[in-house]
This record gives structure tokens, sequence and C-alpha cells, in this order.
């Protein structure tokens, strides 16, 4: 039978690694250096030593009782390519598929930049060179380059976390971000977009009208289940959405209430009528919950015989929040809470009558709202 193989440890002060075994009836200590390939090498010798017998008391004291060596970094002994394909392997084994090809693609570009070499090597002027590099060639967009560095940086903070090597730089490259820009639809767009599909699909129709009622991110609207539909008083119904983007972000996570027009709750109810034994509102033609996918290319293909350009449903979020502003609604209220008297379009019609929190855009960071602002 094969014996269990020894655990090593690790001090996190030096980066030592070290093991501790029974000699003599005695246990000793054995330092194995800061590579933790050169440990698993290590480990095994010393294995078959005290298999054999070989393994004596004034070795082990000799072994516990090291010159003092200068600390190397624990990245000298593993390339960039080793790190790669281990960080792949775990992303793949923790993370959803999606996650896992992009961070494949970004890391794949870096390894093709930096070419294969010791982690330790990676500098500060090697990474401000690849998020160049990565902006002339790989993107188009203002913040070009920046989701390329952002997955380089994730995999060395993961390695340091892991024990595997030290991130080779303690500060990354500064990494200038400008608000992407707005894809919202214009008046002239959406009565052309919503006459177009109206007759044709009343049901999608409903769907593309309550998310720009509503504001609601495009998985908020596919997911809308008839339970996070509440009402306080007649008239006061509103959308208690739990399990949104930015709990995430928050020690303790806030629901999200989202005020509902006549117009809107009009929508839910006719479509709730048509399929009362379904748990979600909006349906496709097979009866299940749109896709992120479907509702992109179902969308794509209305805007194409609208004839207007093609937009993504998150254009449908961003004239909402467009809509906001430019009925003066300040930024901070816009990115946290909003009155519950809107008209069709969710403009505000009048001053709040209620303090119930009403979370309408709900960003992360202000200035994500800012980009709403008009010029």
């Amino acid at each position: 039978m094969k014996s269990k193989r020894r655990k090593m440890s690790r001090d996190k002060r030096n980066g030592q690694y070290s093991v501790r075994i029974q000699v003599g009836g005695v246990r000793k200590y054995f330092p194995l250096g800061t590579s933790r390939k050169q440990a698993e090498v290590d480990l095994t010798r010393l294995e078959k030593l005290h298999a054999s017998g070989e393994l004596d008391f004034h070795a082990a004291l000799e072994e516990a009782t090291p010159e003092p060596l200068a600390v190397e970094p624990a990245g000298d002994e593993i390339t960039l390519r080793e790190l790669t394909d281990v960080h792949l392997e775990w992303v793949l084994a923790n993370r959803k598929p999606g996650t896992y090809e992009l961070r494949e693609r970004y890391l794949l570009a870096f390894l093709r930049y930096a070419k294969d070499r010791p982690v330790s090597e990676i500098d500060k002027l090697t990474l401000s060179g690849f998020h160049g590099w990565a902006k002339q060639h790989h993107s188009k967009s203002q913040n070009g380059g920046n989701i390329f560095l952002r997955n380089v940086k994730s995999m060395f903070l993961w390695a340091e976390d892991m024990d595997i090597c030290r991130c080779p730089v303690r500060r990354f490259p500064y990494m200038p971000e400008s608000p992407p820009e707005t894809k919202r639809f214009t008046d002239e767009e959406l009565a052309l977009l919503l006459e177009t599909i109206k007759p044709m699909s009343p049901d999608f129709h409903d769907m593309v009208l309550f998310a720009l009622l509503t504001g609601l991110r495009p998985q908020e609207v596919r997911e809308l289940e008839r339970i996070h539909v509440q009402d306080d008083t007649p008239g006061g119904e509103y959308l208690d959405i739990h399990r949104h983007k930015t709990a995430k972000w928050t020690r303790e996570p806030v629901k999200r209430t989202v005020p509902l027009v006549p117009e809107a709750l009009e929508i839910i109810e006719r479509q709730v009528s048509q399929h009362a034994w379904r748990r979600h509102v909006f349906l496709n033609e097979a009866g299940k919950p749109y896709t992120a996918s479907v509702f992109r290319q179902r969308l794509k293909r209305w805007c194409e015989r609208a004839g207007i350009r093609p937009r993504s449903p998150y254009a449908l979020r961003h004239t909402f929040g467009s809509a906001e502003a430019e009925a003066g609604v300040n930024q901070a209220v816009l990115a946290q809470t909003c009155p519950p008297q809107c008209d069709s379009f969710g403009r505000i019609m009048g001053p709040p009558k209620g303090l119930r929190p009403l979370w309408r855009v709900n960003h992360t960071q202000l200035r994500t709202t800012a980009r709403y602002s008009p010029a």
C-alpha cells in the first residue's frame, strides 16, 4: 500500500518551506528552501531516506541548523507559462465557462507579448508596454488595454494568495479610464422600433417597453418573477429585487426596489395572465425565460427590421438613464433613489410622496451614472 505523502508547511514571513519527520523517536525539522518545486524534490529524497532507514539524527540536526540564506523571490522557479496553465486550470474548475474563456484570451495575449520567462523577471515596464500593445492591437475603445492588464493582475494576486509565487510588481501601471459611450436610442428610433415589433411580436414588445419603463438590467428583465411584484398601498406597486449586481459589493446587501408606473404594471398583469402556471413574467415561444444571447440577437434583428442601428439590450437601460438625466434628476439620486411618480418613460412628474427607498438605476459607482448627464 502506498504511504501518504507528508504535508509541507510554508512560513509566510520568509517564504521558507519545511517538513517535520520522525527520526529515532524524535520529530525533527527539515527546512526545504523557498522554491516549491525544489522543496517537492527534497521532500521526496527525504522520504526515500527515511523509508530505507538512512535518514539519521545527525543529518536532521545538520538540516535543522542551516547557514543563513538570503530569501529569494518565490517566483524564481516558476515560469510565466507554467503559472498561466495552473491559473487557467483553477479558473476552469472554480469559475463559470464564460469567465474562463475571457481570462484565457487575455492571459494568452500577455504570454505572447512577454514571452515565456521566470515570473520574477516581470517588471512594471513590461506591464506598461503590454497595456499599450493591447490598446493598439486588440481594442478600439478609449479604455482599450485596461481589461487585459486587469486580468494579468488578477492572476498574479491569485498566485500570491495561493502561495505559488510572489506578485512580481507591487504597484501596477496606472490605467486611465474614461466613461464608456452611452449607447442609447433616440426618441425617433424608439418610435420606429416599438411600432415595428408590436404587430408581429406583442409579447417581445412588452418586454422591450418594460425595460424602458423601469431601467432594469437585461438580466433582471429576463429573470423577473411574479414574486418580485410588491405593493404598499393601491397604486404603490413596486419591484422588490434581492439579488442584484451591486449587492455583491456590499458587506450587508441591501434589497433593491423599483417603482412601477401604471403601464409597467399592466404589462406584468398581461404577461402573467397568459401563463399563470409559470413563475417568470417574460417567456419565449417555448414557454421558457429568455437567455442572454437570444434576447440580444432578437433585439438586434428587430432593430435591423426597423431600419435603425442595432444595439444590445443594455441600450434600453442607457436610454432610461439618459431620459432621467435630461429630466433634471441629480446624479446621486439617479444612481440610488428615484421618486415614485414618473411618466411612461420614467421621467419625474412631481416631488416624492414617500420615504421608501427606490433603487432606480442602481450603480456601484457615481462615475458610472455620470455618462447619462446631458452635454
